[in-house]
């Protein structure tokens, strides 16, 4: 008997693409996306249809919310230039750096992320860039996420490494923990001018793999600490 394969076309594609654009997502986030093409019954069933065929695989996070990523094959189905199926180290990351990328985009201010896999350059890797539209220009930005505490030799080697994106204007550290915001910025303050010009640290205590309230976020920059919304005039 001939063997039959499953080749995604449609509103499958269209969901390999979302989950491609950010890594993981929890259904009710993915639905959301896709809501205007499809029933949520429907929707469902089209997600047991590509975890059949090997396409993504699910997993239970924090509250036991089911999430969705794509698995090596779906990557290539997906049309991904570069990426491999997320590793269990990188899911709370993940989540949280979708998080804070869509709460950027809620404010109306930034627009076109893209959250990058391990490898793409071979020289600085930012998490992701984004794009802020200050006074009718649209600046290019980079996105860190920082959860674990680091060395200081290797935040300020972070640090340097990310003036080497001449591309973006502004790099963003975004923390949840205010024990690693303070740290990095007594680092940022040690730093060159070149490095201090370049380097925004954002301090969210709200921040998880589930919310992200900007309005309440700080920044640290050039040796003054704002509110996120000032920082960026939103």
């Amino acid at each position: 008997m001939r063997k039959c394969y499953f080749a995604p076309e449609g509103v499958y594609v269209d969901i390999l693409n979302h989950i491609a654009q950010w890594r993981i997502l929890d259904c009710k986030t993915l639905f959301d996306m896709l809501s205007d093409k499809l029933t949520y019954n429907n929707f469902l069933k089209k997600l047991r249809k590509l975890e059949t065929a090997c396409l993504i695989k699910s997993a239970f996070v924090g509250n036991q919310t089911k999430h969705i990523f794509l698995t090596n094959k779906g990557v290539k189905w997906s049309g991904l230039a570069l990426g491999h199926e997320l590793t269990d180290a990188c899911v709370m990351h993940d989540l949280t750096m979708g998080v804070v990328l869509r709460a950027m985009i809620a404010t109306g201010k930034f627009t076109d992320c893209t959250i990058f896999y391990e490898g793409y350059s071979k020289h600085y890797n930012p998490d992701a860039k984004i794009f802020w539209l200050s006074n009718d220009k649209s600046v290019e930005l980079d996105i860190e996420v920082e959860l674990t505490q680091k060395s200081r030799s290797r935040i300020s080697g972070k640090f340097y490494n990310g003036t080497d994106s001449y591309s973006s204007k502004y790099c963003i550290y975004f923390t949840n923990k205010r024990g690693l915001y303070d740290t990095y910025c007594e680092v940022l303050q040690e730093s060159s001018d070149k490095v201090q010009e370049k380097i925004v640290i954002v301090y969210d205590n709200t921040l998880s793999t589930t919310e992200c309230d900007l309005s309440k976020a700080v920044g640290f920059y050039k040796q003054k600490e704002k509110s996120f919304s000032d920082l960026f005039k939103i």
